[in-house]
């Protein structure tokens, strides 16, 4: 279906909307005659742009994931990663997210030594559970391999929870200096950045405060009002 229909909606529509400048530009290469009408407005952050500026929560000796448990979104390097820490620094990884019929199945599994320190949840029921994940964890572990504009890392940046992240393009642009960042494909960097934060309580208070604010930028009103004023403007 996407293939059929985007180099129709690339020929026709006016505004065409994209979550990212890494995203419009991958448009322009599929049609450059498109290229005056993309627009990239970024998405919000946590629900109703909230950010939680007040006294740091207790942290735990935690590294969470949030997102699909999906090939797309590196999970296998994530449980590698997760494996090692709890093998190598005694350090628990929470792991929030499902997968799904049409998303490719991962072949990852767990060694018995360590089952007990990696916890998947699976879906959580509310934005409150969720936000008890973000406010517990010493980091958010996301080396997403593709990306459009991803929530979890600004979602965690708005309830203090330093972010280590993939160097990718649609990353570094969403995140900016508030992110530790890491090459996805490496297991022994992912590992190494996620260390680092870990190591340093003056690196994770700094990533908290540039996350602060960099979500602040960041809001789902914002991203509304745009697309209405470039849509009665066109």
């Amino acid at each position: 279906m996407h293939r059929t229909l985007l180099p129709f909606l690339l020929r026709r529509a006016n505004p065409i909307f994209t979550v990212s400048t890494a995203e419009s530009e991958r448009l322009r290469r599929l049609r450059g005659a498109a290229g005056g009408r993309i627009l990239a407005i970024q998405n919000g952050g946590w629900s109703g742009d909230r950010i939680e500026h007040r006294a740091a929560h207790v942290r735990e000796r935690m590294v969470l994931y949030v997102g699909s448990l999906s090939l797309r979104k590196n999970v296998e390097r994530v449980i590698a990663v997760a494996q090692r820490l709890a093998r190598e620094d005694g350090v628990r990884t929470v792991l929030v997210g499902a997968s799904n019929d049409i998303l490719a199945p991962i072949r990852a599994s767990v060694a018995p030594d360590v089952v007990h320190m990696l916890e998947f949840v699976g879906q959580v029921p509310s934005l409150d559970v969720l936000a008890s994940y973000y406010r517990r964890a010493a980091c958010l572990l996301f080396p997403s391999l593709y990306e459009a504009s991803p929530l979890p890392p600004i979602e965690a940046m708005s309830l203090g929870c330093p972010v280590v992240a993939s160097a990718i393009p649609a990353m570094t642009e969403r995140c900016g200096d508030a992110a530790q960042y890491c090459d996805p494909l490496d297991i022994g960097d992912i590992l190494a950045a996620v260390r680092q934060v870990l190591g340093d309580p003056e690196l994770a208070q700094r990533l908290r405060q540039r996350g602060f604010a960099r979500a602040a930028t960041y809001s789902w009103r914002g991203q509304a009002s745009t697309i209405l004023y470039a849509m009665t403007a066109s």
